[in-house]
């Protein structure tokens, strides 16, 4: 009879494994590795860890996942899959993995269009990458339309992709260009909501990332310049052609940013209507608008 171990002392071996590689969340990132790996529910992992047991070919494959793990790949990475605002999203090397402190820019959002959560608004989400932002939003407002802009093919596929997934793919559109030319906005154009999640890291602070950020997510939806502020040098003086005269703009900035992107938006006659905190106190969303126009 072929030797096997228990699930509880598979999981200490796994949390102990993860410790030694360093891995700061090892005992949630060991316990979410078995899960999917072994094909374990949440209520079957705490209330039968003593009885459930594994022959050696049961736990190839949550060994390999482990190693990946302890090699730096974040659980998100491994199984392709990251839960934002509630959903489940699928996600590649091709894409930002999606973070909690996001969900601020869709509280701003819902806070401030709570009233017209029914009426048919139109979004616009630039660098929509895996679409959490754009597609979390469509599904908060039934009756809204959407359109992802993106410079990567391989990530508006990405979008698509859960678009499907979410059943929200008949409310949206593609558009696969850099943002200074992906739009050319007549005043039926204009957009209620403008959303983004840029790159906004410094270019000189891209080595010193956490391994897990620098080695799996797209350079490309990372790097913001020198200053870290190109994405809304380009997008603020935009806002004036993409809004609507009661349109709104909810840009998530990196930390202390805010009054770098506050001097940007005066330059060019918006306003700063407020800032938004994340679930660590950080100032995390701008909600910029231009008035009459």
């Amino acid at each position: 009879m072929a030797d096997t171990i228990t699930l509880e002392n598979l999981y200490e071996r796994a949390v102990q494994r993860l410790d030694d590689a360093g891995i700061k969340s090892a005992r949630l990132d060991a316990r979410l590795i078995l899960m999917k790996s072994l094909n374990i529910s949440h209520t079957n992992f705490i209330t039968e860890i003593k009885v459930l047991s594994f022959s050696a070919v049961n736990l190839r494959v949550a060994q390999e996942n482990l190693d990946k793990r302890c090699e730096g790949m974040p659980v998100s990475r491994i199984f392709n899959e990251r839960e934002f605002w509630g959903l489940p999203f699928y996600i590649n090397e091709h894409c930002l993995d999606p973070r909690p402190d996001t969900e601020t820019l869709i509280e701003a959002v819902v806070t401030a269009f709570a009233s017209k959560r029914r009426e048919a608004l139109r979004f616009v989400d630039f660098g929509v990458g895996s679409g959490c932002i754009l597609l979390s939003l469509l599904r908060e407002f039934p009756n809204a339309y959407g359109v992802a802009v993106d410079i990567s093919y391989e990530a508006l596929k990405v979008t698509q992709k859960n678009a499907d997934l979410l059943g929200v793919a008949d409310r949206i559109n593609f558009v696969c260009s850099d943002w200074d030319s992906a739009l050319r906005v007549r005043g039926e154009d204009q957009f209620d909501v403008v959303v983004s999640n840029p790159p906004y890291i410094e270019s000189q602070m891209i080595p010193k990332l956490e391994r897990e950020v620098i080695h799996f997510d797209p350079m490309l939806a990372l790097d913001g310049g020198i200053s870290g502020l190109n994405p809304y040098k380009i997008l603020v003086p935009k806002l004036k052609f993409l809004l609507k005269s009661s349109g709104r703009a909810f840009f998530e900035i990196g930390k202390g940013q805010e009054s770098d992107v506050q001097r940007l938006v005066e330059k060019t006659d918006a306003t700063l209507n407020g800032l938004y905190r994340d679930i660590a106190g950080i100032i995390r969303v701008v909600d910029i608008s231009c008035g009459d126009k």
